[in-house]
């Protein structure tokens, strides 16, 4: 029997189109974006008026009149409203480790526990025993994401439809990279720094792999040579047998100062230390110390890493698997939403995810390599909560080595959260007010000991010939009174508004010349332009130069609350602080008469002239730096180097024997 065949109607054809349009539609569909962020990052703050400007014009014709735009600093938000530009203040985001804001930091730690916990049993995740799937290891990134979690929920509940936020050095370092479907990061080079084609970032490309597969044996080398460094060998060779050891794991310049003084005062309390250098500038700054590593080891070095690299790949695919699942589940447990913590945290750990299998398998295949070529009777972490100190403390908890961390700076404006989840056994404090600190912040009271800050101990032993040649070279007269005004690595624009109040006071003061001592951190261009303008040889812009032997020839100190006035006040010195924003400080040097409190550019004058020349002040300033330096930076008496090492051959006397481990409370 023939069937015949019945062709479709209009009608079903019609239909039949309808539903295949509306199934793609579904299938494609990618969720509505409520509000559209633009995160900009002005390394080049030549036209940001100008750039902003246009940002908000074409957001204005895309999503309406509801766009905010907030700045990070007042300098910078002064500089859109002279534009033409409405903006607002987020100041919330303006401290990396802000005591105030403690619920962030409880809510990273949170997250990083959960994230720690759910792969903390499974291997495949680990390396060398080692699970470091946890938020730890740039916490105040995700800091930074909840932040800005929290500013965005707020702006959709207001109905914004985008959001521009404006950050300038140094947040253009310190914030993250987030990019989503809702989320856009846009970094403002300098003109020399872009690539002008396609072409030249081939070229460039190709130039640089050729240089790696060139150098690379030669790089290890060096890297590992870095590394490996044992202190003044010639003076601890004889009779090494039997002698304690102890192993220094230092990541930044900053506390590569009082790495090196625990270290002479080890030599000369019998123990041999060592240096692991993970960052090669820190390596000059050991200059005078000899390499322990031979040619052999070293071109081991360079034939192992390659291989031992290739296992962050599978790792990192098995990681990223494993952190998409963990914000699947977070999402659904707690109904997060785009602009949620969670998600953002999540978001900014797997932008961050091929950083993080490279530093954390370079840090434990090195740091193994050191710990058993050493075999040390204790490791010192400087500072304790960067990523390779991290992997240092867990290698040593599996050999059962006591771990130390040191002091560097004042730790008064870090989080409670953050306070508590170092890893070290022991750490070496400042004084007793720091002290309580890390006690009501819920660390044991047996693991802070009082000892002050190693290089401290630099301040009471200077040579004044050897500071005066310092001096010279750098263009300042040692036979003239000195004023230096000490800058923090906060906002340029409020600091350079505070350096025009100085330069003004200074230069009506005769024979007095004034020393800017540029942060590292900082670059020294807004200040040695600032200072230019003024065109008088009695103003120095200075950075790379030996910031003691200035403090040591001076008469006043000016910062902000950096802890260059401890130091000064530790050999006796006058300090002014200048507050203008009238932010709240942590530490209260004005407030304890310890110093002279400014709050109004106009008060600067009078202020240092009252520093330098009057009496009654300088009487009440002496009583009051004589108390504060006992209770926050301990006995000035120039032996915390001292204390330390005594604290550390305890603690090895102390050190429990094998079989008995787990992570400090």
């Amino acid at each position: 029997m023939k069937v015949r065949r019945r062709w479709p109607t209009s009608e079903t054809i019609r239909a039949r189109s309808l539903r295949a349009r509306l199934f793609r539609a579904l299938w494609r569909q990618k969720p509505a974006v409520i509000m559209k962020v633009f995160i900009c990052k002005f390394v080049d703050e030549t036209a940001i008026e100008d750039k902003v400007g246009q940002l908000v014009s074409r957001s204005r014709k895309r999503f309406g009149d509801n766009v905010r735009v907030f700045c990070v600093d007042e300098g910078t938000r002064k500089r859109l409203e002279l534009g033409g530009i409405a903006s607002e203040a987020f100041y919330e985001i303006n401290r990396h480790y802000s005591a105030d804001d403690e619920s962030c930091w409880g809510k990273a730690y949170e997250l990083s526990d959960l994230l720690h916990a759910s792969a903390e049993h499974v291997d495949s995740l680990q390396y060398s025993g080692i699970s470091f799937l946890n938020l730890e290891h740039d916490l105040a990134s995700y800091v930074f994401a909840i932040r800005l979690s929290n500013l965005c929920l707020q702006m959709t509940a207001q109905d914004c439809k985008a959001l521009i936020l404006v950050l300038t050095k140094p947040y253009t370092v310190w914030f993250p990279a987030i990019a989503s479907a809702e989320i856009t990061t846009a970094t403002y080079l300098p003109a020399y720094q872009k690539f002008r084609s396609p072409a030249r970032r081939c070229l460039q490309a190709a130039a640089l792999g050729y240089s790696f597969f060139r150098n690379a044996p030669g790089f290890a080398g060096r890297r590992f040579r870095g590394l490996f460094k044992k202190v003044n060998p010639a003076r601890t060779a004889p009779g090494d047998e039997g002698k304690q050891k102890a192993l220094f794991i230092v990541s930044t310049a900053l506390y590569a100062r009082p790495a090196r003084a625990i270290c002479n005062e080890c030599i000369r309390n019998g123990i041999i230390p060592y240096v692991g250098l993970y960052e090669p500038g820190l390596v000059a700054f050991f200059q005078d110390h000899n390499t322990g590593v031979s040619r052999r080891s070293r071109l081991l070095a360079a034939i192992s890493l390659p291989f031992e690299l290739m296992k962050a790949v599978p790792l990192f695919l098995r990681l990223r698997k494993h952190i998409s699942s963990f914000r699947d589940n977070a999402g659904t447990r707690a109904g997060a939403d785009r602009f949620s913590a969670e998600s953002l945290c999540t978001a900014v750990l797997l932008a961050q995810l091929p950083r993080l299998c490279f530093e954390a398998i370079y840090s434990i295949m090195f740091t193994e390599r050191l710990i058993k070529a050493i075999l040390p009777d204790i490791v010192c972490l400087m500072p304790d909560g960067y990523f390779p100190q991290q992997m240092a403390a867990a290698l040593a908890r599996k050999d059962n080595i006591p771990t130390l961390a040191c002091s560097a700076v004042l730790e008064t404006d870090n989080a409670p959260s953050y306070m508590r989840h170092l890893h070290a056994d022991r750490i070496a404090t400042m004084g007793e007010v720091v002290r309580n600190i890390y006690i009501e912040s819920g660390v044991r009271p047996d693991r802070v000991v009082v000892t002050g800050i190693a290089h401290f101990d630099l301040l009471f032993y200077r040579d004044k010939e050897r500071d005066d040649q310092v001096l010279t070279r750098a263009g300042i007269d040692p036979g003239k009174p000195i004023v230096v005004f000490a800058t923090e690595n906060l906002a340029v624009s409020e600091t350079v508004e505070a350096l025009t109040g100085v330069i003004d006071a200074v230069l009506k003061t005769s024979d007095v010349q004034l020393v800017v001592k540029v942060h590292p951190g900082e670059g020294i261009e807004p200040y040695d332009g600032t200072a230019r303008r003024y065109c008088d040889p009695r103003i120095h812009v200075v950075k790379d130069i030996d910031l003691y032997a200035v403090i040591s020839r001076c008469e006043l100190i000016i910062v902000r609350y950096s802890t260059v006035a401890l130091e000064a006040m530790m050999i006796g010195k006058p300090v002014v602080v200048i507050n203008l924003a009238g932010t709240p400080v942590s530490v209260p040097y004005a407030q304890e008469s310890a110093a002279v409190g400014v709050y109004r550019k106009e008060d600067i004058g009078p202020a240092i002239h009252r520093a330098l020349f009057d009496e009654a002040t300088r009487a009440k300033l002496k009583a009051g730096r004589d108390r504060f330096v006992r209770e926050w930076a301990g006995e000035p008496d120039g032996r915390a180097s001292y204390r330390v090492v005594s604290l550390m051959k305890r603690m090895i006397a102390e050190a429990p024997g094998p079989g008995k481990q787990g992570r400090v409370g």
